[in-house]
C-alpha cells in the first residue's frame, strides 16, 4: 500500500477507490473457485488490471461493480485455463470423491458445500446477489448477461440449494 502512496493522486485515488473492495472481491473469487490458492491468484491479477486501466475508470461511478466486473472476466479466463490444464494432486487422483450432500440442519460447512456443488454459473450468481448483495440489475451489469438470466439462474440456484437440503 506505501506503494500507491507513492504514485501521487492515482495512487491515493486508487487506494481510496478501489482497495476497499478487495476483501469482498477476494471472498467472492474464493467462493466461486472453490479454492483460496486460486483466489489469491485472480484477486492479484484483478487489482493488478484494475491498476493498469484506472485512468479508463470514471470516478463517481460504482467502483465496486467495475472491479466485480473485472472479477468475472478474471475468473472465467482462469476457469477456461484450468479446465485445459486441470491440476491434480500427486497420487489423490485415486482417492478423489464427491462432497457429502447437505442435510436439513444446516451447518456453515454444509452450506459453503452446498454452494460449492452448484454449477459455475449458477454459483457466480448466487454469490453475487445473495451474499455480496448485488442488485439483479449490478449483477447483469457485473456479467454481462441480461436482467432475465440472472433471475432465471438464480432461481435455479436456489432450487438446487433446497434441493440438497432435503437430500440428507
Amino acid at each position: 500500500m506505501n506503494f500507491l502512496k507513492e504514485m501521487g493522486d492515482r495512487g491515493r485515488s486508487f487506494e481510496r477507490e478501489a482497495w476497499p473492495h478487495q476483501r469482498a472481491i477476494h471472498r467472492t473469487a474464493s467462493r466461486v473457485l472453490r479454492s483460496i490458492s486460486a483466489a489469491d491468484e485472480v484477486t492479484q491479477e484483478v487489482f493488478l488490471t484494475a491498476w493498469k486501466s484506472f485512468d479508463r475508470f470514471a470516478p463517481g461511478t460504482n467502483c465496486r461493480a467495475w472491479l466485480f466486473q473485472i472479477l468475472t472476466f478474471t475468473m472465467q479466463h482462469y476457469q477456461r485455463h484450468e479446465r485445459r490444464f486441470p491440476a491434480i494432486p500427486e497420487g489423490h487422483a485415486d482417492t478423489m470423491e464427491a462432497p457429502t450432500p447437505v442435510g436439513r440442519h444446516l451447518t456453515d460447512r454444509r452450506l459453503r458445500s452446498a454452494v460449492q456443488r452448484l454449477p459455475p454459473h449458477y454459483r457466480h450468481v448466487l454469490v453475487l446477489v445473495d451474499l455480496e448483495e448485488f442488485s439483479y440489475r449490478e449483477t447483469a451489469t457485473v456479467l454481462r448477461v441480461p436482467v432475465g438470466t440472472v433471475m432465471s439462474r438464480l432461481s435455479r440456484a436456489r432450487r438446487q440449494m433446497r434441493q440438497a437440503q432435503n437430500l440428507a
